[in-house]
């Protein structure tokens, strides 16, 4: 180690980010525990130490060359306990599972509050217009009245997107890529149509099970959106154009990455794929939906895992809604 440095001296650790982690994600990292530890507003009796070990630890990794050296050390000492027979579980350093974002479950739970108010302060009074401009005709057989209700989705997708932004990398002032906008590293260019097709898959499964029972859950989107020029206009902006950006954004790239480093894998593509589900019900004859597009959601947040890109998910999505608009218009 360097001079004045403890053999036990883990910047990682101090900083409580991946060795992998991006510049970006290690300044977010010093700025947020040099908040919480500064003396200035920390009067704990230890907050003066841990805040120079913080300090020590980010004039490392801050700096392209010391990290690089660092890492060489910190290579060659665990290379070395390997040799050691039981002492690798001991000596190692804590591997997160996945990169660590610097937003966590406190930044989500206020994403999904303001979405939710959003939606209620927006969806309620948009629904009694269309009631009004339905008058004693159904609500999902009058164009003008649904193409009300399919507008307020457009917000709300708006929403969804800035929420994403606005609690993870404006917060941390972070780039694009922490959410996932970035090239992806494995997978290929057919690698959406087999997320897509496995998403189908799944649909076609769950529904098959159902049939069984004789139970015919409701459509997330009434038939007769496709029957008018302008609901199946907007329907088509929303679920090619918005969706597929906007909902992987938030339930991919901001939730699932925010989780997946303090959960695991699966248990934040789980609760990721559960809210994508939960944010799909239109009526309560649709909560037969949430398993089954909670399930594709944690299905494309594995894509999103795997390709290390939320382009494979973006466009495994967009495919997805492209086969189920073209089905809905064919057979409307």
């Amino acid at each position: 180690m360097g001079c004045g440095m403890s053999p036990d001296f883990d910047a990682y650790k101090i900083l409580q980010v991946d060795p992998a982690a991006d510049p970006e994600v290690i300044e977010a990292a010093y700025r947020r525990l040099a908040h919480k530890y500064h003396p200035d507003v920390n009067r704990d009796a230890d907050a003066g130490q841990r805040m120079r070990e913080i300090n020590a630890a980010y004039a490392v990794l801050s700096d392209a060359d010391e990290r690089g050296a660092y890492d060489a050390r910190r290579a060659a000492v665990t290379a070395a306990v390997a040799v050691e027979p039981g002492a690798r579980a001991a000596a190692a350093p804590e591997q997160p599972a996945g990169r660590p974002a610097p937003w966590g479950i406190a930044d989500i739970l206020k994403a999904v509050g303001l979405v939710v108010a959003g939606t209620l302060a927006v969806a309620v009074p948009a629904a009694l217009i269309a009631d009004a401009v339905a008058g004693s005709g159904e609500l999902e057989k009058d164009p003008a009245a649904l193409s009300i209700v399919l507008s307020v989705s457009l917000g709300l997708e708006l929403l969804l997107l800035f929420t994403a932004l606005h609690f993870s990398v404006r917060k941390y002032r972070l780039p694009l890529r922490a959410l996932g906008l970035r090239r992806p590293e494995r997978g290929g260019w057919l690698f959406p149509i087999g997320l897509m097709i496995t998403g189908f898959a799944i649909v076609f499964a769950y529904f098959g099970a159902l049939a069984l029972f004789g139970v015919k859950p409701d459509k997330d989107v009434p038939e007769e959106a496709f029957h008018h020029l302008v609901p199946a206009s907007i329907l088509g902006v929303l679920a090619l154009g918005f969706a597929p950006l906007m909902e992987e954004v938030f339930f991919r790239g901001f939730v699932f990455g925010g989780l997946r480093g303090r959960w695991g894998m699966l248990p934040a593509a789980l609760a990721s794929g559960l809210l994508f589900g939960l944010a799909h019900l239109g009526n309560p004859g649709s909560l037969y939906l949430i398993i089954p597009i909670g399930l594709v959601g944690a299905l494309f947040a594995w894509g999103y895992a795997y390709s290390g890109s939320i382009l494979a998910p973006i466009a495994a999505h967009f495919l997805f809604n492209l086969a189920s608009f073209g089905v809905g218009f064919a057979t409307s």
